[in-house]
C-alpha cells in the first residue's frame, strides 16, 4: 500500500505536470517591485514636501504619513515622485514612508515600504514679523482687480482658507475674472468659486497670510467676519475694543461687524479731518470687489472727506475699476453703520507682538498713507 504522505505527494506532482503540459494554462510568476528612497523632505509651517526615488517599472506610489506618537494614516496616491501635504500642525514633527504599486495586466502589486523619514514643522512665528505699512502695501495689491465673490477665500479642502488665500502674490485669474465682465456683474452668479475672487473675511485673510508668511501653503486666516477682529486679538496680536468704545480708526485697525445686520470685515486706513474714515475692504453690490471706501462724517455729512478722498485715488489708480463703477463721490460711500457697528482689533506695535510700526503709519492721516503706499 501506498502511505497518505507518499499519496500526497504524487497527487501534487501530477497537478503540477498536467498545467506544464496542457497548452495555454501557465503558472504565475512573482511580481517583484522595488523600494523607493525618500530622498528630499522640506516644509514650513503647516506644509510639508516629501520626494523620493524612482522605482522601475512602478505605476504609481502610495505616501503614508504620521504624526509623532500617532498611526500611520494614507496621504495620497500620486504618479509622480513627489506630494505635497498641506494643513499639518506648526512645530510637530511628522513621519513618511513610500511604496511603489505596479501593473502586470488588471492587476496591481506592490512593495515593501521605504524606510521612515521625519520632519519636523517650523514654530508659529508670534513676534515681529512685519510692519503695519507692509500690511497696508499688500492690502492693495488686489485693489480694483479682484471682484466680490461670496465665499471666494473660502477652502473646500479641509482648510478654512483656500489656496488662492493662502498664497503668496495675487492670484492672475483674479485679473482675469476681472477683466472678463462687465457693469452689469452680480456676485449671486458666482457664489463659492473662490477661484474667481475674495469676499470680505477672504480678502482680510489674504492680506494677512501675505504679511506674515513668505512661502505658500501654510494655515490660513479665513474665518466669520464678525469675529475677526476679537480672534485675532485673542491671538496677542493686539486690543480688542467692542464697538461701543470705538473712539477713533487708525491705519490698520482690523474691523469687524459683531451685530447680525452687517457681517462684514474691513480694514480701516484712518481717520480724516472731518471725522469720515477711510476703509479698504472687498464688497459686494453694484460696485463689488477690493476697493478704497469712504463713511460719511459722523454728523451725517455724505460728501464727506473720507468719499472724495476714496474716489480720488480709485480714479487715479484703478481706471479700469473706476470707469466701470465710478460715477461720483457716492460710489464710493459707504454707511453711518461703519461709524458704529463694528468691533475693532488695533494692533499692538509695541514689539512684544507679530506687526511693528517702525514708519509711524498709525499716526498718519489717511491721505499721507494712500501716497506712500500707492504713490
Amino acid at each position: 500500500m501506498i502511505g497518505k504522505k507518499r499519496m500526497k505527494y504524487l497527487s501534487v506532482l501530477l497537478i503540477s505536470c498536467f498545467f506544464l503540459m496542457v497548452p495555454g494554462i501557465k503558472t504565475e510568476a512573482k511580481v517583484k517591485v522595488g523600494i523607493p528612497v525618500i530622498t528630499k523632505l522640506t516644509g514650513d509651517k503647516n506644509v510639508i514636501t516629501v520626494r523620493w526615488s524612482k522605482v522601475s517599472k512602478a505605476r504609481g506610489y502610495l505616501v503614508y504619513y504620521k504624526e509623532k506618537g500617532h498611526s500611520y494614516r494614507k496621504a495620497g496616491t500620486v504618479k509622480g515622485r513627489q506630494l505635497t501635504l498641506y494643513g499639518l500642525k506648526a512645530d510637530t514633527t511628522y513621519y513618511f514612508k513610500v511604496k511603489a504599486a505596479r501593473k502586470v495586466g488588471s492587476k496591481y502589486y506592490y512593495g515593501a515600504f521605504s524606510r521612515a523619514k521625519g520632519f519636523k514643522t517650523n514654530p508659529e512665528v508670534t513676534q515681529r514679523v512685519s510692519t503695519i505699512k507692509k500690511l497696508l502695501e499688500n492690502a492693495v495689491k488686489p485693489l480694483g482687480n479682484t471682484l466680490y465673490v461670496w465665499g471666494g477665500g473660502w477652502g473646500t479642502d479641509g482648510n478654512a482658507s483656500h489656496i488662492s488665500a493662502r498664497t503668496i502674490g495675487v492670484n492672475p485669474r483674479w485679473k482675469e475674472f476681472f477683466d472678463s465682465q462687465t457693469a452689469s456683474y452680480s456676485y449671486t452668479s458666482t457664489m463659492y468659486r473662490s477661484e474667481l475672487g475674495l469676499d470680505c473675511s477672504g480678502y482680510v485673510g489674504w492680506c494677512l497670510y501675505n504679511t506674515f508668511n513668505t512661502k505658500s501653503g501654510n494655515n490660513g486666516y479665513v474665518e466669520l467676519a464678525q469675529n475677526m477682529a476679537r480672534d485675532f486679538a485673542n491671538k496677542g496680536w493686539g486690543r480688542y475694543i467692542r464697538r461701543s468704545r470705538v473712539k477713533d480708526w487708525k491705519p490698520g485697525d482690523i474691523m469687524s461687524s459683531d451685530c447680525s445686520d452687517c457681517g462684514h470685515v474691513w480694514i480701516s486706513l484712518g481717520t480724516c479731518s472731518d471725522g469720515s474714515v477711510v476703509a479698504l475692504h472687498s464688497t459686494g453690490g453694484n460696485n463689488g470687489g477690493v476697493q478704497i471706501s469712504g463713511t460719511p462724517t459722523p454728523s451725517g455729512k455724505t460728501k464727506s472727506q473720507a468719499a472724495i478722498l476714496a474716489m480720488k485715488y480709485m480714479r487715479k489708480y484703478c481706471p479700469e475699476w473706476s470707469s466701470r463703477y465710478s460715477q461720483n463721490y457716492k460710489s464710493h460711500l459707504k454707511g453711518m453703520s461703519y461709524l458704529s457697528h463694528y468691533g475693532q482689533m488695533r494692533w499692538d506695535v509695541s514689539g512684544n507682538s507679530i506687526l511693528t510700526d517702525p514708519e509711524g503709519f498709525q499716526e498718519k492721516s489717511p491721505d499721507e498713507v494712500l501716497k506712500e503706499i500707492l504713490g
